[in-house]
């Protein structure tokens, strides 16, 4: 092996190891995860070695550990916390104080703290590291310090060595200058604490400077807390009545049990002339379609195509009018129309040389209008692809693999950083920005309008949901918020938008969990419609929890 490698492994080994540690409270987890990830850098070290391969190696660890936990869901045991305390840290009790409070995060709220306040990245360094936008990463941030100032007090109360207290001092002296929200001084305490988590053979090192945490982008403590009194049009949603909400008429059946993989026709030797309205991946089995006539069929020798990678199944993007699917391979983008059948109708863009290099997660795709390319959403940044293979980066989308949605007239809305306004893009130009007081994740817009999962300061403190704007003005319609003290709606995917059906038709998939009280894999999805207009929810269709990844065809499902 390189000793060049060699001898970055050597550097960085401990420092991964602790981050892993806290990620997981686990050490024979944690040393797991860095193994890994030390052998998928020294894969790519040829690539890496004139790059960040620290920042590489973290990426591969909390991906690595968010994926094991969104299948097993595995908590661990008080016991195993005292074990791996004191083999980590000169200071086990202090380890114990810090990876409890961090048990009651989530992963993503975990892997963002450990990142920003334990191995001082900035923002926009924990965004690539995890591949996901600065936006999300302020986002995480307010939320798992929020839940820290209030659930985890006992962090305020440990008493850390006088030196750490001092320089505590002098920066909440400094902080006093300008406003800061309560969840800061916890910021400041988790640092201190990574003061004492000294690894193995690092008992007398001198712990790290106070990382500069800046004031979390959350809604103020004044924000209302009751629904009516926030903004018109603003309600409380609860995701645990869908089952009893009334069902809309689709050529969709009330409930989705897709049939094994096996046991149903490759669409290249029996097509769906009428299109597919949902394509339906799962690890270990081939892509699924349903036809628009409520038949199945799959993309044959897709089971195991990307068996390799970190979500292990491909990620597939219907047409609007789902009588094409795509999604991305090693080589380029593979195109299946499921109208046509064999050959002809099965093909692969190859990727343009900037995208050409191997990856760990295939990028999502969205399709461009009028058959123009697609949107990839490269962990480099966003980029256009053309159907002839040519490419473009495209003049929105973040580093990290953030996605974007196209409406039908090809206008793109993007928010670059929570709270900081909205962009709409036509083609390579900005056509209009609109102010903003929200987060915004998986934004749809059309008919006048502009929906998102999300939260906002003049909407109810502590809640998630689906948010409705006008796109000329920016003002709020309608937002159905959900009380989400564990983001489970907001960062950890169990609500997405979908798209617009009409300016008053938002379609999203919702999977009711209650984090602590049910196992992961225990919730049943629903794809929904929302009316602003009234608050009111139909639902179209249930399923299992693998129909989370589901994509669906919009256009089929407006009717005519």
């Amino acid at each position: 092996m390189d000793d060049d490698f060699t001898a970055w492994a050597a550097g960085a080994e401990q420092a991964l190891l602790r981050s892993a540690y806290l990620l997981t409270g686990d050490l024979h987890r944690a040393e797991d995860l860095v193994q890994e990830a030390l052998v998928k850098v020294a894969l790519r070290w040829r690539r890496l070695r004139a790059g960040h391969p620290t920042a590489y190696a973290r990426r591969i660890i909390a991906n690595d550990h968010i994926s094991l936990w969104r299948r097993h869901g595995r908590e661990v045991p008080v016991a195993a916390l005292h074990d791996g305390a004191s083999a980590v840290s000169s200071d086990p009790e202090a380890v114990l104080v810090v990876q409890k409070a961090l048990a009651r995060l989530t992963p993503s709220q975990r892997a963002v703290v450990v990142l920003r306040h334990f191995d001082d990245l900035s923002e926009q360094e924990t965004a690539e590291a995890l591949g996901v936008s600065v936006g999300t990463v302020k986002s995480q941030n307010a939320a798992a310090l929020t839940r820290l100032r209030t659930g985890a007090p006992e962090l305020l109360d440990l008493v850390v060595p006088t030196g750490l207290g001092e320089r505590a001092a002098r920066e909440a002296g400094r902080r006093t200058q300008r406003r800061v929200l309560g969840g800061t001084a916890v910021a400041v305490v988790l640092v201190l604490l990574a003061g004492v988590l000294v690894l193995r053979g690092g008992g007398d090192a001198e712990p790290p400077p106070i990382a500069p945490t800046t004031a979390p982008t959350s809604a103020p403590t004044s924000a209302p807390t009751d629904p009516a009194s926030a903004a018109p049009g603003v309600e409380q949603w609860d995701p645990f009545t869908v089952p009893r909400a009334p069902v809309r008429a689709s050529m969709l059946p009330r409930r989705l049990d897709p049939p094994p993989a096996g046991t149903v026709p490759n669409v290249r030797d029996e097509p769906l002339p009428g299109g597919a309205v949902l394509a339906w991946p799962e690890r270990g089995a081939d892509l699924r379609l349903l036809g628009a006539d409520g038949t199945w069929r799959c993309v044959k020798g897709t089971g195991d195509l990307l068996a390799d990678t970190l979500g292990g199944t491909v990620v597939p993007a219907l047409s609007d009018d789902g009588t094409q699917v795509a999604f991305a391979t090693y080589d380029g983008i593979r195109v299946v129309d499921v109208t046509a059948g064999g050959a002809v109708g099965d093909r692969t863009v190859p990727w343009p040389q900037p995208l050409a290099e191997r990856w760990d997660n295939p990028p999502a795709l969205t399709w461009l209008p009028d058959g123009e390319g697609w949107f990839v959403a490269h962990w480099t940044g966003g980029w256009l692809v053309r159907p002839d293979g040519s490419g473009t980066r495209a003049p929105y989308g973040t580093a990290g693999g953030t996605s974007v949605r196209v409406a039908r007239d090809g206008t793109v809305v993007t928010q670059q950083e929570a709270f900081q306004g909205f962009d709409l893009w036509q083609g390579d130009r900005r056509v209009r920005s609109l102010p903003s007081n929200y987060w915004a994740t998986g934004i749809v817009s059309g008919f006048g309008r502009i929906a998102f999962v999300g939260a906002g300061t003049r909407l109810p403190a502590g809640t998630t949901g689906l948010v409705a704007l006008d796109d000329t003005t920016g003002d709020l319609v309608a937002a159905a918020m959900v009380p989400d003290p564990s983001s489970v709606y907001g960062d950890n995917g169990y609500l997405r938008t979908v798209g617009l059906l009409d300016a008053d038709t938002l379609l999203a998939l919702v999977g009711p969990m209650r984090f602590g009280e049910m196992e992961i894999g225990d919730e049943t999805w629903h794809l929904v419609a929302w009316h602003p207009s009234t608050g009111a929810f139909e639902r179209l269709t249930s399923g299992p929890p693998s129909m989370r990844g589901v994509s669906v065809a919009v256009g089929p499902l407006a009717g005519p």
